[in-house]
C-alpha cells in the first residue's frame, strides 16, 4: 500500500481500478460458490498494515489497522479463490524518522477490497499452509489538523499463511502479505482471523 510519494506527499497505492469491478467479482464468487458445489468458507480478520517511504528528508512510516471479511470457495482440494472487503478501525500517526510531528499527520484505511487465488498445502489433518496472490483496491484518508485528503489506489499483492482447524468447521488463520514495494515505498500486512467452513 503506497501512502506517500518520494517527496513525502500523501498518496495511495499504484494503478487505478474501479471499485465496481471488485464488487462484481464478489458477486461472481458468491454465485459460483452456490452453483459449483465447492466448499464455501468465510473468515473475519484483524489486520495490521505497515507502510514506509524513504524520502529525501528521512523515513516516513505509518501503521493503520483494519478489520475485514473474506468469502471464499475451493475450486479443487489445493486451490481456492477469495474475495475480501475491509475497513479501517483507527487512524495511525505518520512519523518522520521515528518522531511524531508537532501537528501530527494521521492515515486511515477507509475501504479495502481484494480478490485472491489461494493455493493450499495440507500438512496434517489440522494444519495447512497457503499462498495468496491477487489484486487490491484501497481508499485511504490522510489528515492534519482540519485538512484531509482521500485517494483511491490499486496494486498486486502476494503472501503466505497458515490455517489451524479447531473443529470440523471452525479454524484459526494467519497471513503475511506484501502489498507494495516500488519507488522507495513498501507496505506489508499481518492478519489474524477466525474462519468457518460450510
Amino acid at each position: 500500500m503506497r501512502i506517500f510519494d518520494s517527496a513525502g506527499g500523501v498518496r495511495s497505492i499504484g494503478l487505478r481500478m474501479r471499485s465496481w469491478w471488485l464488487g462484481l467479482t464478489f458477486l461472481m464468487v458468491a454465485f459460483f460458490s452456490t452453483h459449483v458445489g465447492a466448499q464455501t468458507y468465510v473468515e473475519m480478520h484483524y489486520t495490521a498494515v505497515g507502510s514506509k517511504t524513504d524520502t529525501a528528508v528521512g523515513m516516513l512510516k505509518t501503521s493503520p489497522n483494519m478489520i475485514s471479511a473474506v468469502v471464499g470457495f475451493n475450486f479443487f482440494a489445493a486451490l481456492a479463490v477469495e474475495g475480501e472487503v475491509g475497513r479501517g478501525v483507527d487512524a495511525a500517526d505518520i512519523t518522520l524518522n521515528g518522531v511524531t510531528q508537532r501537528n501530527p499527520v494521521s492515515a486511515k484505511i477507509d475501504q479495502y477490497y481484494g480478490i485472491y487465488l489461494k493455493p493450499r498445502f495440507t500438512l496434517t489433518e489440522r494444519f495447512e499452509l497457503f499462498a495468496r496472490i491477487g489484486y487490491t483496491d484501497v481508499k485511504s484518508t490522510a489528515s492534519v489538523l482540519t485538512f484531509s485528503r482521500s485517494s483511491n489506489s490499486s496494486d498486486w499483492g502476494y503472501g503466505l499463511g497458515a490455517d489451524y482447524s479447531m473443529t470440523r468447521n471452525y479454524y484459526l488463520t494467519a497471513a503475511y502479505m506484501n502489498l507494495y514495494k516500488k519507488n522507495n515505498i513498501s507496505a506489508d500486512s499481518f492478519s489474524l482471523g477466525l474462519g468457518y467452513r460450510f
